[in-house]
C-alpha cells in the first residue's frame, strides 16, 4: 500500500517482479524497499558501486501511479549532478539523439530504463578514461549550463544573432518594442554590423530612422575549447572564459566589460567549439540595481546616453537568455538533401507572383536561393487570399513588393528584387536584366508571355522551367529546358497556348467569367496548388544543381473523380489502384524535336 492511500496496481507489482529478475538473486537481495513519497507507489533503494570520484551512490527506484506509461524514475543520492555526464539537476537524461522511451509493457519498460542505465554507469566507473567522461559532459553542456542559473533571474528573452561573426568582437544591440503575443517577454536583435542590423530592424517593424548610436552590449568570442561544466559568479565569468580564448580575444572581451560597465543589461556570447551547425551560448550579465521583471530598450539614445559613462551600474548576476542564431547555415540545417554551397551562388528569376509563382518563391528562398527577382504586374485582391502566401495586409500592393518584404523579413540573408511589370517592359527597361541568371522560372498562365519567354530561351545562356496548373488545380504540369537544350516548349501548345498533352477538359477552358469586361480567373485550391508548385520548386532545383541531359515534362495528379465532380472530363489514363496523388515525370513528348 502506498502512503497516499493507492492500491499497487497488478503493472506495478509485475514491474518489481521484473526489476528482481533483471537484477538476480545476488542484486534483488540488496534492494531495499522504502517509504514512497509523492505519487510513488512502490521505491526501492538499490547500492551502487563507487564511481570514478570514489563516491559510493545509492540509486532509488521509484514505480508511480501512472507506471508502466510514465517508466520506471531514477534518483542518485548523493546527488551525482555536476559529476556524472548525463545527470540533471533533477533528472537523468538517458535517451540520446534518436533515442526515446519504451512504451511497453511493464518488462519492456524495466529492461529499457536498465540498459540506459547501465551504459551512464559505464562511463562513471573508475577505470572509465576522463576524456570519454568529458566528451558526454561537452555534448550537453549548455544544458548543465542553463541549470546553474539563478532562478529568481529566470527570463523569457530572446536573443537574435544575425550572422555569425568571424572574430571576437563588441556587438550591436537593439530591442524589439513590438508588442508580441506569446511566451516572449523580450527580443534582443544583435549584430556585428550596425547598419545591416538596422535594415532587417525597418523590415519587420517599419522602422526607417537612420542608425545614430546602437549600443554596444554584447560580446562575441570563440571558444578555443569548453570551460568546463560549472560555472562560476558572474563577476567571475571573464576570468572563467578567458583561458579558453586567444589571448587577444581575452584582452578584447576584459576591455568591452569595462567599456560597457553602465549598461544594466550585458550579453556574452560564445560559440563552442567544434559545432556544425555552429553553436552560440548567450550568458547575460544583469545589474541587481534592476527590478527582477524589468526591461531596459536598447536603441540610439541607449548607445549614446551609456555609452559615454563608465560608471558600474551596481552587482550584477548571470543570466540565461535563449539564443537563435540566423546564418544561411542554420536556416538549413536539417534540409540534408540539398547542395547549399550550389545553391548560394545562384541567380533565379520568377515571372509571375500569383497564387503558384509566390509559392514557389517562398520555398526557392527557404530551400537556399538566396538571390531572385520577381516580375510581376498585379496588385494583390481579395479573391487571392485564400490561396496566396500573402495575406489581409498586403490587399492593394503590388505582389512583387509585397512578396520581397515577407521573404527577406522571414529570411534575413535572402534578397530579391521586385519588378511590378510585365516580362516585355521589363526587359525594354533593363535589356541585360535575364543575361547573369541561370534559371528563368514562368508560372504566369500567360500565353503571350510564355512563349516570348519560349523564343528568348533559344539564345539564351540560362535554364527554363515553364510550370501551369490546369483548371480547378487537379492537374499540373512542369516543363524543364537546361541551358544549351535546343527544345521549343512552344511545339507542345496550339495557337491559343492551350497544351496539347493537357489531362483534363473543361466547359469554356475552365475560364469562370466575372462582371467586368474581359474579367475572368481560372478555379484552384490552395491544396493542389501547393503540391503543383512544390513540383515546380523540386524541378526548379533539380534543374540547378543536378544538370539534367534532357529536357523533362512532370504531371501532378490529384484524385482524377474529382474532375467529374467538378464539371470536367478527365482525359488521361486512370491512376494505379489505392493511388490518390501523383507525380509522373518522362521526357519531352516524341513529337518536339530536339
Amino acid at each position: 500500500m502506498a502512503n497516499n492511500g493507492d492500491v499497487v496496481s497488478e503493472d506495478v507489482e509485475r514491474g518489481v517482479a521484473a526489476l528482481c529478475r533483471h537484477l538476480g538473486e545476488e542484486g534483488s537481495h540488496l534492494l531495499r524497499r522504502c517509504e514512497p513519497k509523492g505519487d510513488e507507489l512502490a521505491s526501492f533503494d538499490f547500492p551502487l558501486p563507487p564511481d570514478y570520484l570514489g563516491v559510493s551512490r545509492t540509486l532509488r527506484i521509484s514505480f508511480n501511479n501512472n507506471f508502466p506509461t510514465s517508466g520506471l524514475v531514477f534518483k542518485i543520492s548523493p546527488s551525482a549532478w555536476l559529476k556524472w555526464p548525463h545527470v540533471m539537476k533533477d533528472w537523468l537524461c538517458l535517451y540520446g539523439a534518436g533515442n526515446a522511451p519504451v512504451i511497453g509493457t511493464a518488462e519492456q519498460v524495466v529492461a529499457d530504463k536498465f540498459a540506459r542505465l547501465t551504459a551512464l554507469l559505464q562511463l562513471v566507473l573508475p577505470a572509465e578514461a576522463k576524456g570519454k567522461r568529458d566528451a558526454e559532459f561537452n555534448r550537453e553542456i549548455s544544458t548543465y549550463w542553463d541549470q546553474q542559473i539563478d532562478q529568481a533571474y529566470r527570463t523569457w528573452q530572446q536573443l537574435i544573432l544575425l550572422g555569425l561573426p568571424s572574430n571576437a568582437r563588441p556587438l550591436y544591440t537593439v530591442s524589439d518594442q513590438r508588442k508580441r503575443i506569446g511566451n516572449v517577454d523580450e527580443r534582443i536583435w544583435v549584430g556585428e554590423d550596425a547598419k545591416e542590423l538596422f535594415k532587417h530592424i525597418a523590415k519587420i517593424s517599419g522602422a526607417s530612422d537612420s542608425v545614430k548610436a546602437p549600443a554596444k552590449a554584447a560580446f562575441f568570442a570563440p571558444l578555443l575549447s569548453i570551460p568546463g561544466v560549472e560555472l562560476p559568479k558572474a563577476e567571475n565569468l571573464i576570468a572563467w572564459l578567458a583561458p579558453h580564448l586567444q589571448a587577444a580575444d581575452a584582452r578584447s572581451l576584459t576591455k568591452w566589460e569595462s567599456d560597457s560597465a553602465n549598461f544594466p543589461v550585458r550579453w556574452i556570447l560564445v560559440r563552442l567549439p567544434d559545432t556544425e551547425p555552429p553553436l552560440v551560448k548567450a550568458f547575460v550579465l544583469r545589474s541587481t540595481a534592476m527590478k527582477k521583471n524589468g526591461h531596459f530598450n536598447y536603441g540610439r539614445r541607449a548607445g549614446r546616453t551609456y555609452g559615454r559613462s563608465k560608471t558600474r551600474s551596481g552587482p550584477i548576476v548571470l543570466q540565461a537568455a535563449n539564443l537563435h542564431l540566423i546564418t544561411p547555415t542554420t536556416l538549413h540545417s536539417r534540409d540534408k538533401n540539398t547542395d547549399q554551397t550550389q545553391l548560394k551562388q545562384k541567380q533565379v528569376v520568377l515571372i509571375g507572383a500569383g497564387t503558384l509563382g509566390a509559392m514557389v518563391a517562398t520555398q526557392l528562398a527557404r530551400t537556399g536561393i538566396t538571390k531572385m527577382t520577381v516580375i510581376d504586374p498585379d496588385e494583390l485582391e481579395v479573391a487571392n487570399i485564400g490561396r496566396h502566401v500573402l495575406g489581409a495586409d498586403d490587399l492593394g500592393r503590388f505582389k512583387v513588393y509585397a512578396l520581397k518584404e515577407r521573404i527577406e523579413r522571414d529570411l534575413p540573408f535572402v534578397n530579391v528584387q521586385a519588378i511590378s511589370n510585365y516580362l516585355h517592359l521589363a526587359l525594354k527597361d533593363k535589356p541585360t536584366l535575364l543575361d547573369e541568371v541561370d534559371l528563368v522560372i514562368i508560372t504566369t498562365a500567360d500565353w503571350w508571355s510564355e512563349q516570348y519567354l519560349w523564343h528568348l530561351k533559344a539564345n539564351a545562356n540560362w535554364s527554363l522551367v515553364h510550370g501551369w496548373a490546369e483548371p480547378h488545380a487537379l492537374v499540373g504540369h512542369v516543363l524543364t529546358a537546361q541551358t544549351g537544350q535546343t527544345g521549343d516548349g512552344r511545339q507542345l501548345f496550339d495557337v491559343n497556348g492551350h497544351f496539347k498533352h493537357r489531362f483534363t477538359d473543361w466547359p469554356h477552358n475552365g475560364v469562370e467569367p466575372l462582371p467586368g469586361c474581359g474579367a475572368s480567373f481560372i478555379p484552384g485550391g490552395p491544396i493542389s496548388i501547393a503540391a503543383i508548385a512544390t513540383m515546380i520548386s523540386d524541378a526548379a532545383i533539380s534543374t540547378l544543381t543536378r544538370n539534367p541531359t534532357q529536357p523533362f515534362w512532370f504531371t501532378y495528379v490529384s484524385n482524377p473523380e474529382r474532375v467529374t465532380e467538378a464539371g470536367g472530363t478527365y482525359l488521361a489514363e486512370p491512376l494505379p489502384p489505392n493511388c490518390g496523388n501523383l507525380v509522373i515525370k518522362r521526357p519531352w513528348p516524341e513529337e518536339v524535336a530536339q
